[in-house]
């Protein structure tokens, strides 16, 4: 009986995960509902709950497809009670607007270089 050992010697750690292009990112925003963050932006929460250990963490955000086959329209937190529509998909970035209690208009522009796709 042969034994093949040319196998032995080969590197098996997992590839490298690399990196989404800004294309893809504004795709899967575009079209899919997906938890993502952005650089930058965190909330004091819960880190381990063994341990009740709080910190400072990257907030986390979904898209929200209200219609199937239709364009994203709004982006809220991980819980959904804070929400900001979104007016525009744009090459580079995308903006984001909202209106308080008192009818003015609160404006962003998010880059898509500064998001990161947790899950799709």
């Amino acid at each position: 009986m042969q034994y093949c050992y040319e196998n032995l010697n080969r590197d098996y750690r997992k590839p490298k995960q690399r990196d989404m292009t800004i294309k893809e990112i504004r795709t899967t925003l575009m079209t899919t509902q997906v938890t993502f963050n952005i650089k930058g932006i965190s909330e004091y929460q819960c880190i381990d709950k063994e341990t009740n250990e709080y910190g400072n963490a990257l907030k986390l955000f979904r898209t929200c497809l209200y219609v199937p086959e239709t364009q994203v329209s709004a982006i809220n937190d991980r819980f959904g009670f804070h929400g900001m529509n979104i007016q525009k998909f744009g090459p580079t970035s995308f903006t984001v607007y909202s209106f308080d209690l008192l009818g003015n208009r609160t404006r962003g522009r998010i880059k898509y270089e500064d998001v990161t796709i947790v899950t799709a």
